[in-house]
């Protein structure tokens, strides 16, 4: 027991003697640690209370995604008429009238040849001016005159004269001016039969060319023709004999041929039918190419 008591007192004397010789360094070291201590409580303090956490700044997911071709059936919807029924009328310009009894014309023409067609653009008429002839075709002015050419009927053609509607007739004794045409017009149809009815009668192919360059009016003594269609198309002009059947019987037409050629112009093109009633006019010789039975065939007329 008392041995281990001067084992104690023997080691804090030795302490008290390493202190008192080291007591400025001690001091120092616990004076640095202390200090450091206070300052670090201190930073605590100050900063642990607010704490500040960092937000990742947003970005949009990488999504990768992958286009399919999808069709999308647009019937039902275009058949809601979401947007109305256009009209089918709708901002369709009216056609205008024509005047078919318009009164008879004071310029100095003379109708002389026509060729009447159930399509209207494909109609022409032969009008002397001055004793100049020229085919015309619809909405054509008409050479020395203010006029032009709108419409051409059965017997007559209707001109526009400085915007005034007017009448110039085929036949030789048309009604008086100012007077109802539907009526006066049964007149003088009726008067150029008569007529026709007290020209001496034509028995050779020359006579016949003889009358039609004296009046070429006359034509329609000899020959009617109309339209031939196919397939909606114009291809050319079924013949038939008119009042007097000499042309027929003097050559090969029969009743009910096709002209599809003149002197080899086609009359399915209706620009070209101009050049052809020249040559009706103008030529002794007429080659025609016809179609008859199912069959085209080569007919050669001399007048």
């Amino acid at each position: 027991m008392n041995k281990k008591t001067g084992n104690v007192s023997l080691s804090w004397f030795t302490f008290q003697k390493y202190w008192q010789s080291h007591q400025g360094q001690l001091s120092l070291v616990l004076f640095c640690f202390l200090l450091f201590l206070s300052v670090w409580k201190l930073g605590e303090l100050v900063w642990f209370p607010v704490k500040t956490t960092d937000v990742q700044k947003w970005k949009p997911a990488n999504t990768e995604v992958q286009a399919e071709n999808i069709r999308v059936d647009l019937s039902s919807i275009k058949s809601a008429n979401l947007f109305g029924i256009k009209s089918v009328n709708e901002k369709q310009p009216k056609e205008k009238q024509l005047n078919t009894n318009a009164p008879k014309t004071k310029l100095s023409l003379k109708l002389v040849g026509l060729v009447y067609a159930a399509d209207r653009s494909s109609s022409l008429a032969i009008i002397s001016n001055q004793g100049t002839q020229q085919t015309y075709g619809i909405d054509e002015p008409l050479d020395g005159s203010k006029a032009k050419l709108i419409a051409v009927l059965e017997d007559r053609v209707i001109i526009n004269n400085q915007g005034r509607e007017e009448t110039l007739f085929l036949e030789e004794n048309p009604p008086a001016n100012g007077s109802d045409i539907s009526g006066s017009h049964k007149e003088g149809l009726s008067s150029r039969d008569v007529s026709n009815s007290h020209v001496e009668p034509v028995e050779s192919l020359e006579g016949v060319r003889d009358a039609v360059m004296t009046d070429p009016n006359q034509i329609s003594r000899f020959l009617s023709f109309s339209e031939f269609r196919e397939d909606g198309k114009v291809i050319g002009y079924k013949l038939n004999p008119g009042q007097s059947k000499v042309l027929f019987e003097s050559t090969e037409l029969e009743p009910g041929d096709v002209a599809l050629e003149v002197n080899g112009i086609k009359l399915s093109d209706s620009e070209r039918i101009p050049s052809v009633i020249e040559e009706l006019f103008t030529t002794g010789s007429l080659d025609l190419l016809v179609f008859r039975n199912g069959k085209e065939q080569q007919i050669n007329i001399q007048l």
